[in-house]
């Protein structure tokens, strides 16, 4: 198993899938082995390959913390927060210090816009985990909804500092700062979302209509000339803002 983690670690993570194959040839039951590969099947979104991971896991062990879990995240993906709510409680029954788990049920409430809920479950996390970035993220996401722009803007900084190529935190800076009416902070948030990736269409967009805000029509029909090569349809909502149709 050590040798399967350190493949994932290593961003080598075809090399484990097939070393978890071989391991669970010969030895069919060993739940480790069945879970992590759960978890990389779950982060590929093979939604269905971890599902029955986590199924067989739960055949062996009908309380498995990390199998409750798994299932979790897979109806997160699916949008089906209720569900998920339920799997993360079962999870949590068994282990209450289950990170995954707790940050599962934050993201439920996050997805039912259920913004006070939200809250109370990401304080504590943040406490005790104040370098997680999907954390900071949704502590900020939250603020954000709440009107608290200021505490959204320095959350999404805090992410960006600790990894400076996480794109989901500078897109959520940029649109901070969109709503803060300090369009230029935004569009150099958006650019650093293509930075890390150039066809993002949210950056993109939000970038042309940051210029737009600014008077810089120029600068919108540039973006617009590299949106319209890989989403049209966002290209030409784009358009239309540039030219009043």
């Amino acid at each position: 198993m050590a040798l399967a983690r350190s493949y994932v670690h290593a961003k080598r993570g075809q090399e484990s899938l097939q070393y978890l194959k071989g391991l669970l040839a010969k030895f069919p039951g060993y739940v480790p082995a069945m879970q992590l590969r759960g978890e990389m099947y779950n982060g590929r979104l093979r939604l269905a390959e971890a599902r029955q991971c986590y199924e067989k896991i739960l055949a062996l062990d009908p309380d498995h913390p990390g199998a409750w879990s798994g299932l979790g995240h897979i109806l997160l993906n699916q949008k089906s927060a209720r569900r998920a709510l339920g799997c993360f409680d079962r999870a949590l029954q068994k282990n209450p210090a289950d990170v995954e788990s707790q940050i599962g049920r934050a993201q439920v409430f996050v997805m039912q816009r259920d913004w006070d809920k939200a809250l109370e479950a990401l304080q504590p996390l943040l406490e005790a985990h104040p370098t997680n970035n999907l954390i900071i993220r949704l502590t900020a996401r939250t603020h954000a909804r709440q009107q608290d722009l200021k505490r959204a803007r320095d959350l999404y900084e805090q992410a960006t500092f600790l990894d400076p190529d996480d794109k989901e935190a500078y897109l959520g800076l940029g649109t901070t700062y969109k709503e803060m009416m300090q369009y230029e902070r935004a569009i150099v948030a958006f650019d650093n979302v293509l930075r890390v990736d150039p066809k993002h269409v949210g950056a993109l967009f939000s970038a042309g209509f940051c210029h737009l805000l600014l008077g810089d029509r120029g600068e919108a029909r540039a973006r617009y000339k590299t949106l319209r090569f890989i989403d049209p349809v966002s290209a030409e909502q784009l358009f239309k803002m540039i030219y009043n149709k």
